[in-house]
């Protein structure tokens, strides 16, 4: 039904609002996301241009690619092979 449907835009751009809000009291952020569109990006980049240490990790499918020129300093990691992924941090 429609009425079930979530805009999870919305809600990420709450989150953002939320994390960016607290900019003064954090030491760092650890971003683990499913997938990196430009709502992601723009959250980590706002983080980063405010000072913020940041650990980015992506999280996709397997076979699924990151444009490494958008995403500089980001850690890929595959479902089905996280824990791989993060020895190799």
């Amino acid at each position: 039904m429609l009425r079930d449907v979530v805009d999870t835009n919305a809600l990420f751009e709450s989150l953002t609002r939320l994390v960016l809000q607290r900019e003064a009291g954090l030491s760092g952020a650890i971003f683990v996301l499913l997938g990196f569109d430009d709502a992601r990006r723009e959250l980590v980049r706002r983080a980063r241009a405010l000072g913020v240490p940041t650990l980015v990790l992506v999280v996709t499918e397997p076979g699924i690619t990151l444009d490494r020129a958008s995403a500089h300093d980001v850690h890929h990691l595959v479902a089905g092979r996280i824990a791989e992924g993060l020895a190799e941090l």
